[in-house]
């Protein structure tokens, strides 16, 4: 009975049970039909018996040779590889729903399941070949921390690392993370980018990479570090960190030159497999070469309907072995197909090489035949498109249509030539499309064009046109920003966001001269701060600022950024009156009343905070006059607001009340994003201050949304912790405890201190402070330690659920 049970087990566990059912059903019908004839003298007695120990014995064959020929199929693809897991292709067959679980479905595994975490891009064109590198470097993969995926530029490091990583999905709780750092050209920037990738915040006053090693410290990821050869010192310093930190992570990373830290294992992509040459028209023959399937896989997408034939065969096993076999050469020879025969493409191949083998020798050849290829596309090419081409190398990480026409028109190329011309060069995979957001385009280009087009421009001797073209056209940008930012704040926070990288890289070429730099930083400090890049401002601003110490509006500007940001920093909070005071001399030396009114708005919010309520309502009340006198509608909505504010620092909430909610109404009216949060906040804050907790509890759930959707978290901890303090005057004791220990953690990981004031002590006193005291030291103990296990997403979608008391 035991053999038995166990033989049960195995053939379950095998997922072979349908078969086994299935043979002793029809075991059962042949025994019976045996038994029958036995019984009417058609058999000799004793049969039965032999072939009940017939079927018996050859029952575990059966389902042997079943797994044997199941498992044969699935290695085929010829059926599905795991359950719930991802196709062979390595794509999902479906995708996850928004909590990050599978939906269910016909095919689809039940609710709960969970897909595996990771950001590895889907791919448009198919994997060619590899299968032997494939296995050969995810064996090394598993058996080593570090990989480095070495070798020329267009050898295919990129895809194939991506490949690997979709082998590594399942084995990997905390995610499959790739990280490409072909956009940076800053060192100091590849930390930032992981720190990006892995939605770990900036603590202001701390060093990210120290931020980052504790955050990861209990994680179990894999890393894809992709492009690193630019940045190699700050990419190995950084994975040197990184592996230090935790055991359970493992990097692959690709590059043109090995990282050269410890415990690194080396290995160099190979090229694709060559056709042999001696029966070129062999198609058979030609169908086993790497390098002639890709070549065919892409020559169908440029034009379908192609087909390798007995003509073409020669020609394309040529085009294949003048490339070596180099992915990215091949590609983009495979382009031209859409418009040349194949043996036009080996005709100027081979006159291209022949111009490269005659300049000499260089310092890598594998250079040689990637130029080579990139030289050809690029004598394709018109004037104009070459002109075009070579411009858009000025941009660090992509460009839309109006960039480019705002930077790279000028010369020989008008602006309304640039988006005919940029077409044709995306045509001929000269330019990718990067992105779609919003419906918006996005366009790049490959790091080895870029780095061409680059020596192309610097050949030409327009560099530093198109450098001091790019910094102009961001300069002008981010000014208007700054210009408009009372009135469009989230929308110019948005457009700032998306061409980030390209205003770090004008902060990083103006920095010789010190004008043009605190301009710049300037005008972009107050987007760092509303979107906290604290450590990058402060060195930016305070560098800015010490270069030069002329007093004109881009001081002013800088000033004012530098004191607002250090104002969330405990140990520079002191600087910030001084900062916006000397701003204040500034603006009204100049007569700017729009920015002195915005001055004396922020003056009287630094004078809460210091509890100086008298100070808090002058500099409210001078910023209403100065408002008032401009005559602009949105303006007075902001001088409301702030006058409803003062009088609820001075504990006047019954005053402060009206000003607010008109301001609000206002505010919602113009689309003013930012000023409807303040203003919701400020509307809650006047039913806390009255002691109307369930009226402030739905308050703050609205100002939540609405700081939330104004991409304001900083702002978004103050209305958490407004909700707590309304369930702890509602009795919710447990809740509110909960709730505030999750917002002080995140201020925590944040590196900010919740500023207080007066009225908001008091309030937390009333309500935290009671709830504390009602449930005991050690309840709440347990429930500030679950709290802030939480995580700021889980405060903010528990905090919008509760309803009113």
């Amino acid at each position: 009975m035991v053999t038995f049970k166990r033989f049960f087990a195995i053939v379950k566990a095998s997922k072979l049970i349908h078969i086994f059912i299935v043979y002793v059903s029809s075991s059962a019908v042949f025994l019976e039909i045996t038994d029958v004839l036995q019984s009417n003298g058609v058999l000799r007695p004793g049969v039965f018996s032999y072939v009940l120990w017939l079927l018996v014995a050859a029952l575990p064959v059966t389902l042997v040779l079943a797994w044997i020929l199941r498992k044969r199929m699935t290695d085929a693809g010829l059926g599905p590889s795991k359950e719930s897991g991802p196709a062979m292709d390595g794509t999902q067959e479906s995708g996850p729903a928004m909590d990050g679980t599978q939906e269910s479905g016909p095919g689809i595994p039940g609710p709960g399941i969970k897909k595996p975490l990771h950001n590895i891009p889907e791919s448009i064109t198919r994997f060619i070949g590899r299968e032997k590198e494939i296995s050969e470097l995810t064996s090394l993969v598993e058996d080593h921390r570090l990989v480095t995926v070495t070798g020329e530029g267009g050898c295919g490091k990129t895809r194939i690392s991506q490949q690997i990583a979709r082998e590594f999905l399942d084995k990997f709780i905390d995610g499959v993370w790739f990280v490409d750092l072909s956009a940076l050209e800053d060192p100091e920037l590849v930390t930032h980018e992981l720190a990006g990738t892995l939605s770990i915040a900036e603590e202001p006053g701390k060093p990210i990479i120290s931020t980052l090693k504790e955050q990861v410290r209990e994680q179990k990821f894999m890393l894809v570090l992709d492009n690193c050869e630019h940045l190699v010192n700050a990419s190995a310093t950084m994975v040197q960190e990184l592996l230090s930190a935790s055991t359970d992570i493992k990097v692959l990373a690709t590059s043109r030159e090995p990282l050269k830290i410890g415990g690194e294992v080396l290995w160099k992509v190979p090229v694709l497999t060559l056709p042999p040459m001696e029966d070129p028209a062999n198609l058979e023959v030609l169908a086993r070469s790497e390098a002639v399937r890709l070549f065919v896989d892409r020559a169908e997408n440029s034009k379908p309907g192609f087909t390798l034939n007995l003509q073409n065969a020669p020609s394309v096993a040529q085009i294949c072995h003048q490339l070596e076999g180099i992915p990215l050469a091949i590609e983009l020879a495979a382009t031209r197909i859409r418009h040349m025969e194949p043996e036009m493409i080996l005709d100027r191949i081979k006159d291209r090489f022949r111009i490269l083998t005659s300049e000499g020798p260089v310092s890598k050849g594998r250079q040689k035949t990637l130029k080579a290829a990139i030289d050809w596309s690029y004598e394709l090419l018109s004037e104009k498109e070459k002109l075009l081409f070579e411009r858009l190398a000025v941009f660090s990480s992509g460009f839309t249509v109006e960039t480019a026409e705002e930077v790279c028109a000028a010369g020989d190329l008008e602006k309304e030539e640039i988006l005919d011309t940029l077409s044709y060069l995306l045509d001929k995979s000269m330019v990718t499309i990067k992105t779609r957001e919003h419906g918006s385009v996005r366009y790049g280009m490959l790091e080895t064009l870029k780095e061409y087009a680059s020596l192309k421009l610097a050949d030409r001797q327009e560099d530093t046109l198109m450098d001091e073209r790019h910094f102009q056209y961001f300069l002008f940008l981010a000014e208007k920003a700054f210009e408009e930012r009372l009135f469009k704040p989230t929308e110019w926070a948005d457009t700032l966001e998306a061409e980030h990288d390209e205003y770090l890289k004008a902060v990083k070429w103006t920095e010789r001269e010190p004008e043009g730099h605190l301009r710049l930083c300037g005008a972009l400090g107050w987007f760092w701060e509303a979107r906290g890049y604290y450590e990058l401002s402060l060195h930016h601003l305070k560098t800015a600022l010490g270069r030069t110490r002329d007093k004109n509006t881009y001081r002013a500007r800088a000033l004012m950024a530098y004191g607002l940001m250090v104002h969330w920093l405990p140990e520079l909070a002191g600087e910030t009156s001084d900062c916006l005071q000397k701003a204040m001399e500034i603006w009204e030396a100049e007569g700017n009343l729009q920015e002195a009114g915005s001055l004396h708005s922020w003056l009287g919010m630094v004078k809460a905070i210091q509890d100086d309520r008298e100070a808090a309502m002058h500099h409210f009340s001078k910023a209403y006059e100065i408002f008032k006198s401009l005559g602009d509608p949105r303006l007075m909505t902001i001088a409301k607001f702030w006058m409803g504010w003062g009088y609820v620092v001075n504990f006047e909430p019954e005053k402060g009340g009206p000003f607010i909610k008109e301001a609000m109404e206002e505010a919602i009216g113009y689309n003013m994003k930012r000023e409807v949060g303040m203003c919701r906040h400020g509307y809650a804050d006047c039913a806390l201050l009255s002691k109307d907790y369930s009226a402030s509890l739905e308050r703050y759930r609205i100002a939540l949304k609405a700081v939330m959707d104004a991409g304001d978290p900083g702002q978004a901890l103050y209305e958490l912790q407004g909700v707590a303090m309304s369930l702890a005057g509602g009795r919710r004791f447990a809740d509110a405890v909960r709730l505030n220990s999750a917002v002080l953690a995140q201020a925590g990981k944040l590196g900010i201190t919740l500023v207080s004031m007066g009225f908001w002590d008091k309030c937390f006193r009333e309500t935290i402070g009671m709830a504390r005291a009602m449930i005991g030291e050690e309840k709440v103990a347990e429930l500030e330690k679950e709290g802030s296990a939480m995580g700021f997403d889980w405060a903010v979608s528990e905090a919008l659920q509760y309803k009113p008391l």
